[in-house]
């Protein structure tokens, strides 16, 4: 009994540090005392993800993702001064950081001393974030290999790289967060968490915490990856003629990988009525970071709907949540249409057949 009362104190104490660091915003996002979006994902449906979108992609990204979450981490604790903690035990008190952090966030666990992470995250994603716990505290340049040894431990490899440390730039910006718009607090964190062994759960699912930025450098690997458009996503996708061909391929990627990772979940989308919408959006978007439309319109009789969307970091993944339910829920394909009027984003989602 005595074990289940310290797991409980445990989750509660770890509840009460992520309610204190983080918080719901208007835009339907979770930021950060800095007012930098995250999200909380789903560890299994993540990796479902990620082999949509290398497999849509049809390019290997892990050493992108890999390099794409050191450098948004780097920039995290650049900003923060996270690892300036003076020179008194200097090296206990950075490692001290580094294991609050990983608990923290869902991450694991890392062991500096020994270059081993125990983790159920991708090795690829967990690994750049531990590449820049380790430049942090030896304060110089490290190449790394990792060698993943069972499904929660990975071997690391490290050694000096004659480059200078820079600060890592801040991520890139798309034509779906340019002009971002200020979001206002809502509210707290609503998260049913209990810690388990390296890491936590959410509502019994295994989840963990993932900085929006990470995403905004990956779509700026994916747009340079000479990707080209598949034949058919002109008459399923529209875009204003502004929008590079680049940028269209990575959103057009990041929506598809969504929807073929909801497709391979038992997320239940019921859609009876335009109020629907905001039922699932409510349940499945706001409470996890992935935004949430404005307003919800409809526009036709076969479960047109047009969305109202402000711009930020994770439009790219609220469209591709709200195609995946519609698809899913009409159980027919959409064509979608994308264009700005005033400082919103205006997504239309129709039948891609005509049964007039």
């Amino acid at each position: 009994m005595s074990g289940t009362n310290e797991s409980r104190n445990d989750s509660h104490e770890l509840y009460s540090t992520l309610r204190a660091e983080f918080c719901l915003a208007s835009d339907g996002s979770i930021r950060d005392r800095s007012r930098r979006g995250w999200m909380i994902w789903n560890i299994s449906h993540f990796q479902l993800w990620w082999n949509a979108l290398e497999t849509t992609a049809n390019v290997p990204l892990g050493r992108k993702l890999m390099n794409c979450s050191a450098d948004q981490e780097e920039h995290m604790v650049s900003e923060n001064s996270l690892f300036d903690v003076g020179w008194f035990m200097k090296k206990k008190r950075q490692r001290d950081i580094v294991d609050r952090r990983w608990k923290m966030l869902g991450w694991g666990k890392f062991d500096i001393a020994k270059s081993r992470i125990s983790s159920h995250l991708m090795a690829p994603l967990c690994s750049g974030f531990a590449l820049v716990a380790k430049e942090q505290v030896l304060s110089n340049r490290q190449r790394i290999q990792w060698q993943q040894l069972s499904n929660t431990h990975i071997e690391l490899d490290f050694e000096p790289s004659p480059n200078t440390i820079d600060k890592s730039p801040p991520e890139p910006s798309f034509f779906w967060n340019t002009q971002e718009l200020s979001s206002s607090d809502v509210g707290e964190l609503e998260l049913d968490l209990e810690i388990l062994k390296l890491g936590w759960s959410h509502a019994g699912e295994r989840c963990f915490l993932i900085p929006s930025g990470l995403f905004a450098r990956l779509f700026d690997v994916l747009s340079f990856q000479g990707i080209l458009p598949k034949p058919s996503w002109s008459e399923e996708w529209s875009f204003p003629e502004e929008i590079s061909s680049s940028h269209s391929v990575s959103f057009v990627l990041i929506c598809l990988s969504i929807h073929q990772m909801v497709s391979q979940t038992e997320v239940p989308v019921y859609i009876q009525d335009i109020d629907s919408w905001q039922r699932l959006s409510e349940a499945y978007l706001e409470p996890f970071g992935f935004g949430r439309p404005n307003s919800f319109t409809s526009v036709d009789e076969q479960g047109g709907v047009e969305f109202e969307i402000s711009p930020s970091p994770h439009f790219p993944f609220l469209v591709g949540f709200l195609l995946a339910f519609w698809q899913r829920g009409y159980g027919k394909k959409a064509k979608v249409s994308l264009h700005k009027e005033g400082d919103f984003w205006r997504v239309r989602m129709t039948s891609f057949l005509s049964y007039a």
